[in-house]
């Protein structure tokens, strides 16, 4: 009887030790887990970087680059005008930076002029078109304006220009300092000092 008892009060200490143990691991298992489990997610982020890191990379700033941008639309008289370049890159909001700029505008009297420069800014919402570096303006009358750079307000269709300028076209040519295209290409104004011009004789 007394060996029995020995026999089972055993059992029981020994039942006790596995309860302990496995409550033992099962506890340990609570908090070792999570911090395995947040260190091989560190891994991973590290190893696989997520799109929100992509955009924060220093080559972030090349997914504001624009190939081959169109800007197009019409004045409050219905005439069109069409914008493009070679790329765009979006600076703030409402300002891209173009290289390699053609623009066409169609006056009220369906004559046209085409523009083209290196570089220009322009202020989407102003309606405005600021061209840098070797500025060709081209009429379809024939005449040919250059200068180092010019603004352009496309919604109205005029051109103001502050730095040299030369007009060439089959009468002649004009050199002035600044000059000034009104809207719709009704005139062509020259001032800022003095105004060279050679006319042609054609007689000869």
């Amino acid at each position: 009887m007394f060996h029995a008892i020995t026999k089972r009060s055993k059992r029981v200490y020994y039942l006790k030790r596995i309860v302990i143990a496995v409550g033992s691991l099962t506890i340990a298992a609570i908090f070792v887990f999570p911090m395995l489990k947040s260190v091989n997610n560190k891994m991973n982020y590290e190893q696989n970087p997520t799109s929100s890191q992509l955009v924060l990379a220093p080559a972030s700033k090349e997914l504001t680059k624009v190939e081959a941008p169109k800007f197009f639309g019409k004045d409050e008289k219905d005439q069109p005008y069409t914008i493009t370049a070679r790329t765009g890159i979006e600076k703030t909001k409402g300002l891209m930076e173009l290289e390699e700029i053609w623009a066409d505008l169609k006056m009220q009297d369906d004559t046209y002029l085409i523009l083209t420069s290196n570089h220009a800014d322009i202020h989407v919402n102003q309606h405005q078109l600021d061209l840098q570096g070797n500025v060709i303006i081209t009429t379809d009358k024939g005449y040919v304006i250059n200068t180092p750079s010019a603004i352009v307000h496309y919604k109205e269709k005029s051109v103001i220009g502050d730095q040299p300028v030369n007009v060439s076209g089959d009468r002649g040519t004009i050199d002035a300092p600044s000059f000034k295209i009104t809207p719709d290409m009704k005139e062509i104004i020259f001032h800022g000092g003095r105004v060279h011009t050679t006319l042609y004789n054609k007689s000869k």
